[in-house]
């Protein structure tokens, strides 16, 4: 597999002497943005005051912020949308093609790992339909729970590129719900299934790999997004929405935020703040950009424009937006911190849980699971989701750190 891949940048330009934002790596290359020293003090102080604070909050903001009002949400839908996910696909492809266009003989199965909120079944989905794949959905909970193995019977022939996009849902932590996980695995390293790519989470690759190990070599994921690309992202995502020449400032200095860094300029620091903090994620960076974005409302304009505007000496429309602080980290409820624990960890590790698996996966009654679970929601921790329960974007950070420092498996992005 190719270590890397250059795309084209997908506000048009053709960028070729800076860095890919789209950008495809063995799993053991992913690298991490490091934090401002200032920020990893105040971590360590914002870890300690949530295990002993939980109730108090902390509401900082400068004076320039309190003028500020946030994006109405169809103009924030339009400003920053999700991400275009087909050209991460189009990285995969590219990191896999050697792969992709080696003969039938060719069966390694090789393995697409995405960080929680990253669109990995979307990404592997993309690319099986631009190579004519049988897509494979997960067998059902009753198949899993049952041992049936007629879902693996009716696997496409060994001849047959196929993917499976989500093998977090094809496995639960019980005591019948593994066979099935490691028979497949087990088939897919004899090489008995044929060429194949699998997505999955990596909270559930972290568990995977305890149970049935696979070789890193044959899986990849997305690299972390610097600051650097992640301001390019973003930015350049804006001024591509807006037909009005979009002017991006911090709400803190005033100073200007471009979508490009120049050669020896450092990114803007809100960018290196966010990179750091989301670990690299774009698709977590992007939930927190969206709740950072605000507009200057004039107390005297009764136009209704959405967003700050006016027009320069030739005529042109002038849009300006402003950049706010890190919204304020969400706490566990109080009560018995190991209950919660249990419950995060289990919906991290399949990619979020029905409410009718509860009791079967937890040491805990389904009157207690509910009733932990409405109070997560109820602070913000949790949602349920396409009848799944799952962590919430802005509170991944936190319970992922809370748990790694009760020693839970953890993923390694």
């Amino acid at each position: 597999m190719n270590a890397k891949t250059k795309e084209k940048d997908f506000s048009g330009s053709d960028d070729s002497d800076s860095t890919s934002l789209w950008e495809c790596v063995p799993i053991s290359d992913y690298r991490v943005p490091t934090a401002p020293a200032d920020k990893v003090v105040t971590s360590l102080w914002l870890s300690i005051r949530q295990k002993y604070q939980r109730n108090q909050t902390v509401d900082i903001e400068f004076k320039k912020e309190q003028e500020l009002h946030a994006l109405p949400q169809a103009r924030l839908a339009h400003l920053a949308p999700s991400l275009p996910w087909e050209y991460a696909a189009a990285a995969l492809d590219a990191t896999l093609r050697d792969w992709l266009e080696s003969g039938p003989s060719n069966h390694r199965v090789a393995f697409f790992i995405g960080q929680p909120s990253s669109a990995h079944e979307e990404i592997v989905t993309l690319l099986g339909r631009s190579h004519g794949a049988v897509e494979i959905a997960p067998p059902s909970i009753e198949q899993i729970l049952s041992r049936d193995e007629s879902w693996l019977n009716h696997w496409p022939s060994s001849e047959t590129f196929w993917v499976l996009p989500k093998l977090e849902h094809c496995y639960l932590r019980h005591a019948n719900g593994l066979d099935l996980l490691r028979r497949l695995m087990s088939l897919a390293a004899n090489g008995r299934l044929g060429k194949g790519l699998i997505g999955c989470d990596s909270w559930a690759w972290a568990y995977v790999q305890r149970i049935s190990p696979w070789p890193s070599a044959n899986a990849v994921t997305l690299q972390a997004f610097d600051a650097q690309r992640l301001q390019r992202l973003l930015i350049g995502l804006m001024k591509t929405r807006t037909e009005k020449a979009l002017h991006c400032h911090s709400a803190k200095t005033g100073q200007a935020i471009t979508a490009s860094v120049n050669e020896g300029e450092h990114p803007a620091k809100e960018f290196v703040e966010l990179a750091a903090h989301c670990r690299g994620n774009a698709a977590l960076a992007t939930t927190y950009w969206r709740k950072r974005l605000r507009l200057h409302a004039d107390k005297d304009d009764t136009s209704g424009d959405e967003t700050t505007q006016e027009d320069t000496d030739e005529g042109e429309a002038v849009e300006h937006v402003w950049v706010g602080e890190m919204p304020n980290e969400p706490n566990l409820p109080p009560g018995n911190d190991e209950e919660f624990f249990l419950l995060i960890h289990a919906m991290l590790l399949h990619g979020g849980l029905p409410e009718s698996l509860l009791a079967d996966l937890l040491p805990l009654s389904s009157v207690r699971s509910l009733g932990l679970l409405a109070q997560l929601q109820q602070f913000g921790i949790a949602h349920c989701a396409n009848g799944r329960w799952r962590v919430r974007e802005l509170a991944y950070t936190t319970v992922r750190k809370l748990l790694g420092s009760h020693d839970y498996l953890i993923d390694a992005f």
